[in-house]
């Protein structure tokens, strides 16, 4: 079935006073992109270490209001309205009218996930059939919560787990996600893991995967808060931390304390250009004998307490 995707592109300095037209027009649905916040963001969030680059490059100066209206009639009189409003308001502005089919989005995200390899394992979705490589399966359902083996710093992960021997060792993954490291793990004969993530989705999500992946008995999930984080054990054999530098900086000290003497510390999420900080900081606190998994602008880093 089709829908109309009615956009409005305006200088950012107009976008409230042509916005609050538009709702008042009362169209069926709105959504407004405006990326005029994107540099603050990544200035000055320890939130986020990268942003996508596409989004830099596009005109921050500018604003667009969706509209979707009713049918095509309404459509070209709505249109034809916000022109009339943006020309007696000196407002110089774009009004677009596309055609679009609607998506079944109950199976249509379906479609961009691809089997991965990486290192000795292989990454599914639940729904795809083992490709009986020999690789160990982790089936992975992935509708919101983060890492799926589809991005290049997970796939890193997991190529410095294929070379790490776990088994038996007691494991805190740190930022579970998806809960793809620990489960990897396990499936690699970790005795067990207690994943930990700021996000209720990350658990209720983690804790599904690992009951597919035939785990749910080794693995925990908690939410992260002062009090899980001051009840954790100090006799961990490895710590994984797939999330960002600016957190590894933060957290080090706690990596470092929860661990059991040589225990591996496994951090990922990396930027490049902050490797060497990273590093330095490991280092201070007493780790040592550094591996770096790098590719793309990603790194991740394998190191053991001293």
């Amino acid at each position: 079935m089709a829908y109309y995707d009615l956009s409005v592109t305006v200088d950012k300095d107009h976008l409230n006073a042509v916005a609050e037209y538009a709702v008042s027009m009362n169209t069926s649905g709105l959504f407004i992109e405006d990326l005029s916040d994107v540099v603050d963001v990544l200035e000055y969030s320890a939130d986020y270490d990268y942003i996508d680059e596409s989004l830099l490059n596009k005109d921050r100066s500018k604003s667009v209001i969706h509209l979707y209206p009713a049918g095509k009639d309404d459509a070209t009189e709505t249109a034809e309205l916000l022109r009339r409003f943006c020309a007696e308001n000196e407002v110089l502005a774009e009004v677009f009218i596309e055609e679009k089919e609607d998506e079944n989005w109950e199976t249509s995200w379906q479609q961009g996930y691809e089997h991965v390899t990486a290192g000795k394992y292989e990454v599914l979705p639940y729904w795809e059939e083992s490709s009986n490589s020999g690789l160990i399966t982790v089936r992975i359902d992935t509708a919101e919560a983060y890492g799926s083996g589809q991005s290049v710093n997970t796939q890193l992960c997991l190529e410095a787990l294929s070379d790490l021997d776990v088994s038996g060792m007691k494991v805190l993954d740190m930022g579970t996600g998806t809960g793809i490291l620990g489960i990897a793990a396990l499936l690699s004969g970790a005795e067990n893991v207690i994943g930990m993530d700021t996000d209720p989705f990350s658990i209720e999500n983690s804790l599904e995967n690992a009951e597919r992946n035939g785990v749910r008995n080794r693995f925990k999930a908690k939410m992260r808060t002062p009090v899980t984080v001051g009840r954790l054990a100090y006799d961990y054999d490895a710590v994984f931390a797939h999330i960002t530098a600016d957190v590894i900086l933060k957290d080090a000290g706690l990596y470092y304390n929860v661990l059991r003497k040589s225990g591996i510390f496994l951090g990922g999420g990396i930027i490049s250009d902050r490797k060497e900080e990273v590093i330095t900081e490991l280092e201070r606190i007493g780790f040592g004998y550094f591996t770096c998994f790098e590719r793309e602008e990603w790194v991740t880093l394998v190191c053991r307490k001293v």
